[in-house]
């Protein structure tokens, strides 16, 4: 069974597989540039997320690490 973090960094990582197939496509000439600035721009999108969703728990651990017991 496949932990909910690894599948979110499998999904990542096939988002920005798919972003560089389509730019690889256009270059050579069968993709369009419509799909390739799609493909490119959703995986842009889901880097920033992701890595604001890192930032994010990096600072919730940071305040646990932090409190006096």
């Amino acid at each position: 069974m496949q932990s909910t973090f690894a599948g979110i960094v499998d999904a990542l990582g096939a988002t920005l597989h798919a972003g560089s197939r389509a730019e690889d496509a256009f270059a050579a000439g069968s993709g369009s540039l419509r799909d390739a600035v799609y493909a490119r721009t959703k995986a842009d999108v889901a880097v920033e997320v992701a890595a604001a969703e890192v930032q994010h728990a990096a600072q919730a651990l940071q305040s646990i690490l932090t409190m006096q017991v």
